[in-house]
């Protein structure tokens, strides 16, 4: 269980569109997101270094998670 005084950061990311399905903007915690560009180099940063959960959730939704960093690719 995480201890409630370590410092997490979070991370918007986009999946990529497919035949069946559009893009996906999802949140998740950075160490998460480090262990999934391992398994899955196709989605694409849209943010990362957000405080919380629930900005990170908010920036996520309403399309403005972008704004302030650049996509980057990670193939």
């Amino acid at each position: 269980m995480r201890e409630s005084n370590e410092a997490t950061s979070w991370v918007v990311y986009e999946t990529p569109a497919t035949a069946k399905k559009c893009t996906m903007k999802v949140v998740c915690e950075q160490d998460e997101w480090d262990r999934l560009t391992l398994d899955k180099p196709e989605f694409t940063l849209v943010r990362s270094g957000i405080e919380n959960e629930g900005e990170a959730e908010q920036l996520a939704r309403d399309g403005t998670a972008g704004l302030q960093n650049s996509p980057k690719r990670y193939r």
